[in-house]
């Protein structure tokens, strides 16, 4: 049997391979509850930043501090 994994890396919203402001705006779109704009899936679980199964402003601060120590 193969066993399939899926990486998700914290703060990588769009898959990329890079924590861009692009990430940024998709969590701070989502969070403000625009339409067409809602996570789910594995960029939600991206999105949540800190692990506590939540999306919500310390999310949003901790990808902001994320992206600039880059």
């Amino acid at each position: 049997n193969r066993t399939i994994y899926t990486l998700i890396v914290r703060g990588d919203i769009n898959k990329d391979g890079n924590v861009s402001l692009t990430d940024i705006s998709k969590l701070i779109l989502h969070y403000n509850e625009v339409r067409g704009f809602e996570l789910s899936g594995n960029e939600l679980k991206g999105a949540d930043m800190n692990i506590d199964g939540k999306v919500n402003l310390v999310d949003v601060s901790q990808m902001i501090v994320l992206y600039n120590s880059i």
